[in-house]
């Protein structure tokens, strides 16, 4: 059983399959435990990916962390750094929908344009904005990109040091490189691949709109590194420009993840001699989409074909030929209610208290004899009626929440600090029971 980082490290060095010299995997921890371990991420507890983080382990969360944005709020308490995907990885922001802001349960169209283009393009209508009365958004009324506005907010809710942009992941020196191996194995990575036929598969305009297929004359990787920078100078700057480009294959950014962050760990080794690292002290939280998207089999192999063709190139002879990359299931998060949610966040508490006192009671059985068995049984009966309405109550209130969009960020809306504390030694897979 995967528990923490110092476990994790005894059992590594006994297993004989790490010790292969020959063999080349990238491994993606999900569901169906597909790992020479068994890992179940399911079984960890945030606490336990908190220690992760004091051990020096990198944790960067990837895009659409849970259903309900504020879910977000509880990474830093785990030493999660949240990674904005804005404007990269699909042509419209479909979660979010950021170009909506919501207050109250009414929802106000504050974008200048009407069709679907990519986050950091989206100009902010002062006009709408300003007849919506969003008092509490007064600071962002002088600014002009959603995106801007939305990354400040994240900023604004969780910490400055807390969110980063995915542009940051491409300013390292070795990162061009990456780019031009992948894309001279292209043919071999994508052999297996039964959605996309290559790695830069989509091209954006610069009006912001997706293109499936363009031949444009141009290096896709320099376009792309481009349109990245230009991303980060409309989401940083407040400003929106005209930039086109193509954008990579989401496998691409997976893999880019993890190595980034073993190279950062390289660097603290470096700094701090006394400090043990082993291969394995890279992790990653995902959401729900993710989970799902990386569960088919094309799309394993192509990451783990990336990974392979890095190591075979010559170009990465400081990466591990076993990167453990492990995907901490966030959307299990995602049914945290933020503060403007009353009932729900109410009901959220008395669900984590009563779950402590029934295990309370399961703990304090295997030590009484079967004649007190039978009276305590009769005691806690009631306890378990209550929980079992509660969480039917729950569950109900959840599917008539009012729908937020990623805005509410801007309200200051965050999660009650007693759900966060209380769920801190539970497991995801428990959470899973209690509220699902």
């Amino acid at each position: 059983m995967f528990q923490t980082s110092t476990s994790h490290r005894m059992w590594v060095n006994k297993n004989p399959i790490l010790s292969q010299t020959n063999a080349f995997h990238f491994h993606i921890v999900g569901q169906d435990e597909c790992n020479p371990w068994q890992a179940q991420p399911y079984k960890l507890t945030p606490k336990d990916i908190a220690n992760l983080s004091l051990d020096g382990a990198s944790i960067i969360a990837t895009p659409h962390v849970g259903l309900h944005p504020t879910s977000n709020n509880m990474y830093p308490h785990m030493g999660v750094v949240i990674c904005d995907f804005a404007g990269n990885q699909c042509g419209r922001d479909y979660r979010g929908y950021p170009e909506f802001i919501s207050q109250g349960g009414r929802k106000v169209f504050v974008a200048k344009q009407t069709e679907s283009v990519l986050s950091p393009y989206l100009q902010l209508d002062v006009d709408k904005f300003l007849e919506g009365s969003f008092e509490s958004l007064s600071r962002y009324s002088q600014r002009i990109n959603l995106a801007h506005v939305q990354h400040q907010a994240k900023k604004d809710a969780i910490g400055e040091k807390n969110v980063i942009l995915d542009s940051e992941l491409l300013k390292y020196n070795f990162v061009s490189t990456f780019y031009e191996v992948i894309m001279k194995n292209e043919n071999y990575i994508l052999a297996e691949n039964q959605k996309h036929r290559k790695i830069f598969n989509r091209y954006c305009d610069y009006n912001g709109r997706i293109l499936d297929s363009v031949q444009v004359d141009t290096q896709p990787v320099d376009s792309f590194l481009k349109l990245k920078n230009a991303h980060e100078l409309m989401i940083t700057e407040d400003t929106i420009v005209s930039a086109e480009g193509y954008l990579p294959i989401k496998e691409v950014m997976i893999v880019l993840i993890a190595i980034v962050s073993y190279w950062k760990q390289l660097q603290l080794l470096k700094s701090h001699r006394e400090i043990r690292f082993e291969i394995g002290d890279v992790f990653t939280v995902t959401g729900r989409d993710m989970m799902n998207y990386l569960k088919g089999d094309s799309i394993r192999t192509t990451v783990n074909r990336i990974y392979t063709t890095l190591l075979e190139s010559g170009n990465f002879s400081w990466l591990p030929n076993h990167l453990r990359f492990i995907l901490i299931p966030g959307g299990q998060l995602s049914f945290l209610p933020c503060n403007a949610e009353i009932d729900l966040t109410k009901s959220a508490v008395r669900l984590i208290e009563m779950h402590q006192l029934l295990r309370e009671h399961d703990s304090k059985m295997t030590s009484i004899n079967d004649c007190e068995k039978s009276e305590a049984i009769k005691r806690i009966r009631p306890l378990q009626n209550d929980f079992l309405q509660e969480k039917k109550y729950f569950q109900e209130l959840l599917i008539t929440r009012r729908g937020f969009t990623q805005y509410d960020l801007l309200n200051g809306d965050g999660v009650d600090p007693q759900i966060i504390n209380g769920l801190m030694n539970i497991s995801f897979e428990v959470m899973k029971k209690i509220f699902g």
